[in-house]
């Protein structure tokens, strides 16, 4: 099991996670945390498997500097020197969190079933 201060690495994730996809980077974050609750023996490949629906080919490079930000602890300060390539990823084209209410037809982004 993984351990993090969950307050400070969710605020982290959301501010990561807002320009790597259309999900609600909020809810995303939640769904993150809740994998890394997990007690699977290959956590880290589960947790890329879960959430190559949301980040696709962007993946890999996230889940790699999350754990590395949850190692080093650099997510308690922010974290602005782990996810220097996924987090860069500029989020032209991509949808904040403020902007929620003016997107009525991706409703179903944020909902985290999988079939």
């Amino acid at each position: 099991m993984v351990e993090f201060k969950e307050e400070p690495l969710r605020a982290f994730l959301i501010g990561k996670l807002a320009p790597l996809c259309d999900a609600d980077p909020n809810a995303l974050a939640m769904y993150v945390l809740a994998l890394l609750r997990g007690d699977d023996d290959d956590l880290e490949n589960n947790i890329k498997e879960q959430l190559k629906e949301f980040l696709e080919d962007k993946t890999d490079r996230f889940v790699a500097d999350l754990f590395a930000a949850i190692q080093s602890k650099s997510y308690l300060d922010g974290g602005s020197n782990v996810f220097g390539h996924a987090g860069s990823q500029v989020a032209t084209g991509s949808r904040g969190h403020e902007d929620d209410d003016d997107d009525d037809d991706d409703e179903d982004d944020h909902h985290f079933r999988h079939g």
